[in-house]
């Protein structure tokens, strides 16, 4: 059976003696009702992601994330893992495909307050309703350029990212690049995030 939480390749860089990184992912695509011309280059569609056993395994912790006890499973995952996370990236592919589905998270960051939860979405419409603040203090998210809903993004408010075409171009920007260390996106005065595409 697929563990729930992995580490990827940008995790392990991303990993040192006092952060330790792990992710959550579901498909891509049918899970990002608010993807727009991102859909072109989905890095979550090709390569290691396109691999049978990967697809499998991302489609199985959709089907998990479906279940009314998705929190208690996630919360002994967690609890199961051999060196206790730091960090706990929500979605290196997918997204929050629904509000319910939202406040799971919602529930599970807020019993494990040692750990920062975060996420880049495009789901702006969800995390902007009233009844979805605050959130919790530990749960941080990245608003993403490149969907239907990008009208809602408040650039000079909103923590948010933006995907360049090349690393010049990301460097003449002024924005902050997390495309090798996921955590620069979490900085508290990093609220423009580049990522160069994939």
């Amino acid at each position: 059976m697929p563990r729930l939480l992995t580490i990827n390749a940008k995790m392990k860089r991303t990993t040192t003696q006092d952060v330790v990184v792990y992710n959550f992912g579901i498909p891509a695509k049918n899970t990002c009702p608010s993807a727009d011309g991102c859909k072109e280059y989905c890095y979550a569609t090709k390569g290691l992601y396109a691999m049978p056993s990967a697809k499998r395994a991302y489609e199985f912790r959709f089907k998990q994330t479906k279940s009314p006890y998705f929190y208690v499973m996630m919360q002994y995952e967690i609890e199961s893992l051999p060196v206790r996370p730091t960090h706990i990236r929500i979605h290196d592919s997918g997204d929050f495909y629904n509000k319910q589905y939202a406040l799971k998270w919602y529930d599970i960051a807020h019993n494990n307050q040692d750990i920062v939860f975060y996420g880049y979405t495009k789901r702006i419409d969800i995390f902007k309703d009233i009844g979805m603040h605050p959130l919790p203090k530990n749960l941080k998210l990245i608003f993403s350029y490149g969907g239907k809903l990008d009208h809602l993004i408040n650039p000079n408010e909103d923590r948010h990212s933006y995907i360049f075409g090349d690393i010049e171009s990301l460097e003449r920007s002024g924005y902050h690049n997390a495309t090798h260390n996921d955590l620069e996106a979490l900085y508290e005065d990093n609220h423009r995030i580049g990522l160069v595409i994939h």
